[in-house]
């Protein structure tokens, strides 16, 4: 069975992880990871998963934040 009509979150979401990059190597994981969180959204009563792109920025600055500042890896 194919599905031929999609709900206009459902495009946006598709259109969004088109144009995501994420390394090969770790993709899996990422994916996993992103699931993970859209399931919770909407188990919380989100009406849309967010963004895989949200996902990938919200990831980047929680690393960013946790990283050592520079002058302590001297």
């Amino acid at each position: 069975m194919k599905r031929t009509e999609f709900s206009a979150w459902e495009v946006e979401l598709m259109v969004d992880m088109q144009s995501c990059r994420i390394q090969q190597r770790s993709k899996a994981e990422t994916l996993k990871r992103y699931q993970k969180m859209a399931v919770r959204a909407i188990e919380m009563g989100a009406t849309s998963p967010p963004k895989l792109s949200e996902f990938l920025a919200a990831s980047y600055r929680k690393r960013k934040s946790t990283a050592l500042p520079e002058e302590t890896l001297s």
